[in-house]
Formats: structure tokens, sequence, C-alpha cells
């Protein structure tokens, strides 16, 4: 067993393990993504109190083993409560914001920059409003750090510039926008406006607290939706619990 470790971490799910015990998976500053077992964690009144409940920022202290692929945790301190997302949109926000973190990061890869912005995210969700483009943002930034960041300037075949086309596509397979002239007969491609696409080029540059300044129409804010649901489905494992509970909070009430 190696010395004891300690490090700034985002709790992104846990499950019960035996009698007492839970498996945990988080995200840390400085050893990337970490699955361990907090032993007794279920009876713990003082090593694991409010710390191990999704969306909860804590320092964590664990130990590993050499070829072990589970962390022993020893305890937590508590930085930030998942109990300041008990509103219903912002839970279901944060829990979007932790879920495709959480698919689009490997094991034990350290990721300060993925880090510092799931933790940026939530604290500017926590402090301000839920906001479709705050989403948006959060995607597009996420999206460069993974290493997927999607091209939205020009075409992918001619590669003259889509800013002043009023319809682009894009080819769900590979993930890439052509322009109209250069669109191939799959009838497969996705229509999507040109003003979708400019006003998601300008939230790659847009910080998060600035994103939730941002009011999109409801016709476009569906759009974005839909274009960056189909990049990211080229990306994740399975499909993302979260975006139904987000959905459902959505539909108006009768």
């Amino acid at each position: 067993m190696r010395p004891s470790q300690a490090g700034l971490a985002i709790i992104l799910r846990a499950r019960a393990y035996r009698e007492s015990d839970k498996i945990v998976t988080f995200l840390t500053r400085d050893f990337g993504k970490l699955t361990g077992i907090a032993k007794g964690a279920k009876n713990s009144r003082r090593r694991f109190a409010n710390c191990l409940d999704p969306l909860t920022a804590v320092r964590v202290y664990f130990r590993s083993k050499p070829a072990a692929t589970l962390v022993f945790m020893e305890s937590c301190d508590l930085l930030r409560p998942a109990t300041i997302f008990a509103e219903p949109v912002k839970f279901a926000y944060g829990s979007y914001l932790i879920e495709l973190t959480d698919q689009l990061t490997g094991e034990a890869h350290p990721v300060p920059e993925v880090y510092d912005l799931l933790d940026g995210a939530l604290t500017a969700l926590s402090d301000g409003i839920a906001a479709a483009a705050f989403l948006r943002a959060f995607e597009l930034h996420l999206l460069h750090h993974a290493g997927y960041e999607p091209h939205l300037e020009s075409c992918a075949a001619c590669h003259r510039s889509l800013a002043e086309r009023d319809r682009v596509f894009l080819d769900p397979l590979q993930g890439s926008l052509v322009c109209g002239i250069c669109r191939g007969p799959d009838q497969s491609w996705v229509p999507v406006a040109g003003e979708t696409v400019a006003m998601l080029e300008r939230l790659k540059g847009t910080t998060l607290p600035d994103a939730q300044t941002v009011r999109l129409p409801t016709v476009l804010a569906a759009e974005a939706a839909q274009l960056l649901g189909r990049l990211l489905s080229l990306h994740v494992a399975r499909p993302l619990k979260s975006v139904g509970l987000i959905t459902n909070l959505a539909q108006p009430r009768s």
C-alpha cells in the first residue's frame, strides 16, 4: 500500500456495496478520475459525513496499491455540499455536467483543466441561473479539453466560411459540417441553421458565467441542443440519464 494521498475532488457517482460500504467514482484535480471503496461509509458520522453524494466537492484522502483497480478511501473533508443543488432544475443541470464529464474522461489520467472546468461550472450553477446557453458553452469547452472540439467555422469539404450561410448540413456519422454546395446525396445529413452554428462558435470563447446571461430564442436553443447532442453521441458510450430529467423539467405544466 502506497502512502496516503490527498486531493481536491468532485463526486461523480456512488453506489452501495455490501452492508456498510460504498463504491465511489470521483474526479480529482491532481490524479484524474478514480474509483474507490469507502469502508463503513453508510455508518460513518465523521470520515464521510455528507461527502459521498454526487455533485459534492471534497478534499479526499486515499491510499492506492500498484495495479489495483480501486483506491482505498480513508476520509473526506466537505468543501461544497450537494444540497446547494436542491432546486430541481439546478439538480438536473448539475447531474448532466457530472454525467457528461464522467463519460468523457478516462480513469487515472490527470486532467486538471477538466476538473477546473467542472468545478467552475458547478460554482457558476450554484451562484447563478440554469440557462440553455450555459449548458452549450460547457459542452463545447469540455469537448475542447477532451480533444473532440467541433469545427464550426468553415465547411469540412471546401473550407469556405460557414458564417454567412443560411443553412449548413451535419454529417451525423463524422460529426462534420458542410455547406449546401458540398452536401452529399445522403438524406441522413441534418440541416442546421447558419445562425445556430454561428451562435455556438461564439459560445466557444464565452466564459460559463457570461453564458448564463445569454438568452437564446426557443427554436435556436432547441436546434443547438440537438446539434451538440448529436456531436456528443459520437463520443459517449451510453445515453445520458440526466438528459431525460432536463427534458421533463422543460415540459410545460398543465
